[in-house]
């Protein structure tokens, strides 16, 4: 799969190796906290945002459209399974809303999704969808933001 060019200003100008906003959308707090470590060490992003289920994920979603697009997401890391709104409904209720304009690669974590689950998830969405299993390790989240941006991102 070659990078991909989103058609929105994705990164700063003064820094185009970072992504300007991921979003973690998880219930726990310690995986919150270990993903932002993670990104954070990588120096992946200029800002990093969470949401503790999908329905206040949509709700940061539509206040940060209202915003720049240096607010919007380029990154999702989405948790499956959460109260209130799950993983696979937040990418329904996303992609109805099609908040932004142009969506932003998910990454969908869990502990374990089978690939059967993986295939059928991604043919039924518009949305760029990749899936990482938890914990996020550092070099499995670089090869994935290799792979869907066109930039080089630090160690």
């Amino acid at each position: 799969m070659k990078p991909v060019n989103y058609p929105k200003a994705m990164r700063e100008v003064n820094n185009p190796q970072k992504l300007n906003c991921v979003l973690l959308v998880d219930d726990d707090p310690t995986t919150i906290f270990l993903h932002r470590w993670v990104i954070d060490r990588m120096q992946l992003a200029h800002q990093v945002k969470s949401a503790n289920d999908g329905q206040e994920a949509l709700k940061l979603l539509a206040q940060n459209e209202e915003q720049t697009n240096d607010q919007v997401p380029d990154l999702i890391l989405l948790d499956i399974n959460m109260p209130v709104m799950n993983g696979w409904e937040f990418l329904d209720a996303y992609e109805k809303q099609n908040i932004a304009g142009s969506l932003p690669l998910v990454i969908m974590v869990s502990t374990a999704l089978p690939t059967e689950g993986q295939q059928k998830a991604a043919k039924k969405r518009d949305i760029p969808l990749e899936f990482l299993e938890k914990p996020l390790k550092k070099e499995n989240l670089l090869k994935v933001v290799q792979q869907h941006f066109a930039m080089n991102t630090p160690g």
